[in-house]
């Protein structure tokens, strides 16, 4: 007898329909696993916005009208050479495929999307925002070749279009550079040499006034001195501009920056570098024949004692007797500050990240009040953004670094007025800390702290207090060698260091000023208390014979005054006395081979049930398999 298609087709149906209902139990089961889901961490290269740039050293920041940056930068992951920012420096991306080491950025003043770059042998400009680029006449002066380079360049916007100034310099004995200008209403494109004479020029920078004063400024070397000239357009070099002329003082690069009172005071601000820290910030008042101009010498490294000290930047806000100076050093990543145009000067109380040639701007628009931006160069160098005016400066793109391990994380309460995510990662090519923060899970990281600060040996620990209103932080690490602790009480912008009593390998927190540490000193597992953030450590209590590698409060710790700690070794300890003594909990816990780091945790009922837990890393091996205990105290 044949099947019937019908019953045969229904009883497919059937089995397909049982199968799926008997199918849904495991499918639900699946949809409502718990899953581990990934955080985005700083990345390397365009995916990555630039976060991470592995072997950048960046140069020639420069800022547009609109806010938008530019810069210099060689990091390996592209051929690329010009970087740009449209967000605050927060991401980078690649503009004009530009390949070029460049020697100087400027964007015109009026216009955004006017932006010129140099090279030692050439300029190139863009109209297009940095998309595309085209080349002036090359070869200005006979730069590049004969050991002779281009320096710097300045634009002008006139009533006929822009004009264009370089300067250059020959770096053989007895032979000079010069000071040419492009004038590009007029055709065909020509360099026209200004006539400086016999000097090396160092920069070259037009008037802010210079549509009433027509009024251009070099700082040049005769290879003895540091001289500072002026020209007025047709006519010739010192004809009216008398010179200032810093005595003793060989310049390699220089930089000029003008006041926004200049068209009234002829006063203005310059920066030199001689490569042997023997320059400084100098104060221009410029003078008209038969008057000398004057340069006096504003000592910016004074309130580190030292006399003079290479500037590789210059950037003023307000006027000449009242207004803000940054500078950025050459010979390290460090900025001055001056509120009262030069008169006292204080040091950044947290630097920007790398080694030397420290490039500063600052904000172009009310939008942009108190912000400053740097770049550097050397192990660790970035983009650094300070929201206070060049006091304090975080890492935000472009950081020469890359994460081999992330090594410790925090977080702020969950009911925290001050929310904040707090990561330590490790670099293993340099041996380098960085401390990471976020304030939600969509905000940009920003490097607060590094491992390449000025006596920073290593960092392994962050906690942040249990407070709910607090932005108090600690780091636990190394000093020049020696155990050391950092507190921070405004979410890690600014921080203290103090001492610590041991290597620390365990902290705790009871509160912003309330800490725990746990070492290892003497052959003893030391567990040290400090009320006062870590100022003192007054008590100190004993805890077997190994490292004390975890600590944990009590739930109603303020009430129950109980601690536990665990060390390397498969042992807890307990004290319900604040931690002046301890005494061993139950048995020691597995230990295979010389393995057996314990972690601990107080029930959330603990002041009712009295429980206790502990995992243990030891290996597991056929006759010991647990790895996660209980204990009941008492």
């Amino acid at each position: 007898m044949k099947n019937h298609p019908i019953k045969f087709f229904s009883s497919i149906l059937c089995f397909i329909i049982i199968f799926q209902i008997l199918l849904l139990p495991y499918q639900s089961i699946e949809a409502d696993a718990a899953r581990w889901s990934s955080e985005q961490i700083p990345a390397d290269g365009q995916l990555g916005k630039w976060v991470l740039a592995l072997g950048s050293d960046l140069q020639h920041l420069s800022i547009a009208p609109d806010g938008s940056l530019y810069c210099y930068a060689t990091p390996t992951g592209t051929t690329d050479t010009l970087f740009k920012s449209i967000d605050n420096g927060v991401s980078w991306f690649t503009t004009g495929r530009v390949k070029d080491v460049i020697t100087d950025i400027t964007v015109c003043p009026q216009d955004s999307n006017t932006i010129y770059y140099a090279t030692a042998s050439k300029v190139c400009k863009s109209t297009d925002a940095g998309v595309t680029f085209t080349a002036l006449p090359l070869n200005p002066g006979g730069s590049g070749t004969g050991n002779v380079q281009i320096t710097s360049i300045d634009i002008v916007r006139t009533s006929t279009g822009n004009i264009v100034a370089l300067s250059t310099r020959d770096t053989d004995a007895g032979q000079f550079g010069g000071v040419y200008v492009l004038d590009e209403s007029l055709s065909p494109l020509t360099w026209v040499d200004t006539a400086i004479g016999n000097y090396d020029v160092l920069c070259v920078a037009f008037s802010p006034a210079y549509a009433n004063d027509k009024t251009l400024i070099a700082v040049t070397s005769n290879e003895v001195n540091t001289v500072i000239s002026g020209k007025i357009e047709g006519t010739a070099w010192r004809a009216t501009i008398s010179d200032a002329t810093i005595a003793g003082v060989l310049p390699i690069s220089a930089v000029v920056s003008f006041p926004k009172d200049y068209v009234t005071t002829n006063t203005y601000f310059i920066g030199v570098n001689t490569g042997v820290n023997n320059g400084d910030v100098f104060r221009i008042d410029r003078s008209t024949l038969p008057t000398s101009s004057t340069a006096l010498n504003l000592n910016a490294g004074l309130v580190d004692s030292l006399s003079s000290i290479d500037i590789n930047s210059l950037c003023i806000t307000g006027n000449s007797a009242g207004g803000t100076i940054i500078a950025g050093c050459a010979a390290s990543a460090k900025t001055y500050l001056s509120s009262d145009a030069g008169i006292t000067w204080t040091g950044n109380q947290k630097p920007p990240s790398g080694q030397t040639q420290t490039c500063v701007v600052v904000g172009t628009n009310i939008l942009m009040q108190q912000m400053a931006f740097a770049v550097t160069m050397g192990i660790e160098s970035a983009f650094s953004v300070s929201l206070d005016g060049g006091i304090t400066w975080n890492q935000t793109a472009l950081i020469d670094s890359k994460i081999s391990a992330i090594v410790d994380i925090a977080v702020t309460s969950v009911v925290s007025s001050y929310p904040g995510f707090f990561m330590i990662t490790f670099n293993n090519s340099n041996l380098k800390h960085s401390i990471w923060r976020r304030f939600n899970a969509t905000s940009p990281w920003q490097r607060i702290f590094n491992g390449n600060l000025p006596s920073v040996t290593a960092i392994n620990n962050v906690i942040c207090s249990p407070g709910n209103n607090s932005r108090t932080l600690y780091l636990a690490g190394e000093r020049d060698g020696s155990p050391a602790i950092w507190q921070s009480n405004d979410s890690g912008q600014t921080f203290v260091v103090r001492s610590a009593p041991c290597s620390i390998t365990s902290i705790i927190l009871a509160d912003d000023r309330t800490l725990y540490v746990g070492g290892f000193t003497s052959g003893k597992g030391m567990i040290y208390y400090s009320g006062d953030g870590g100022v003192t450590f007054p008590d100190t209590a004993e805890a077997g014979t190994r490292s004390i590698i975890s600590l944990s409060l009590s739930p109603s710790f303020v009430q129950d005054k109980t601690i536990i700690a665990g060390n390397n070794n498969g042992q807890v300890f307990w004290s319900n006395n604040r931690g002046v003594s301890f005494e061993q909990v139950g048995q020691q816990l597995p230990v295979a081979a010389g393995i057996g780091k314990v972690s601990l945790a107080f029930d959330r009922d603990y002041n009712v049930n009295k429980t206790i837990y502990a995992a243990t890393d030891a290996k597991v091996t056929t006759a010991s398999k647990e790895r996660i205990f209980r204990f009941v105290i008492g």
